[in-house]
């Protein structure tokens, strides 16, 4: 699909997120920076159409306010145009290509109209436009990874190991070993290692970092249990 992989590490495993989260705010703070100063000569610009602004000097600013939006247009803009070229490659329009395609258009645009010398142009519409693209964006980024978080947060309820019963007696064995059939037997005041049904008995179950429900809920005899719950009433056994 045109993205990189790499070998999994638990322990490296925020790191992309980390890095892919800073160069993407190091692009924002450049664009808003570039769009800043792009309003600032196109508010001149307006007022000076208003006023009789000196053509050489209405010239020399619609020729600033281009170079400003160069790099906003390429180097801030590029996860764009890499996401058009990933999407081209597979045959696919991606939501990327009306942006790539405004931006390129108002630059353009606002290129043929100064060499042209056109009476009227909106010469801050490349910048802004990646601008305000590129804080959407960030914004997204960022609500996406308190969700991933959140879920990391609930995968790490779960203990690394678990007492298993077998015909040796109950041992303790990482959890990657568990298998469907194997009984888990649980203590008071741990949480249950994996998702199982209950044996016999009843329990009494801390499921808020699940349900947000802070009182226990009882669970019987054939019901199913969620890995990671705490046990609060006595010792279980679970499938």
């Amino acid at each position: 699909l045109g993205f990189g992989a790499t070998a999994y590490d638990p322990n490296l495993l925020e790191r992309p997120a980390r890095e892919q989260s800073r160069a993407a705010l190091v692009r924002l703070l450049v664009s808003a920076f570039l769009a800043m100063n792009v309003m600032w000569l196109a508010i001149a610009l307006y007022l000076g159409a208003l006023q009789g602004m000196d053509a050489e000097v209405r010239r020399a600013l619609r020729w600033l306010v281009i170079v400003l939006s160069l790099p906003a247009a390429t180097w801030c803009a590029a996860p764009f145009w890499r996401g058009v070229w990933r999407g081209l490659a597979r045959r696919e329009l991606t939501l990327d290509l009306p942006v790539v395609l405004g931006v390129s258009t108002a630059l353009v645009a606002n290129v043929v109209g100064t060499v042209a010398e056109a009476p009227e142009l909106y010469v801050d519409s490349a910048a802004v436009i990646v601008f305000l693209v590129l804080l959407g964006k960030t914004l997204e980024q960022r609500a996406r990874g308190r969700a991933s978080a959140a879920v990391d947060a609930l995968a790490a309820l779960a203990p690394e190991t678990a007492r298993r019963r077998s015909s040796r007696g109950i041992e303790v064995v990482p959890l990657a070993e568990l298998r469907p059939g194997d009984r888990v037997v649980v203590p008071a005041g741990e949480r249950v290692p994996a998702d199982g049904r209950l044996l016999e008995g009843a329990a009494e179950l801390d499921e808020s970092p699940f349900t947000g429900e802070a009182r226990p809920a009882l669970r019987k005899a054939g019901e199913m249990l969620c890995g990671g719950a705490r046990n609060l009433l006595a010792e279980i056994e679970l499938e």
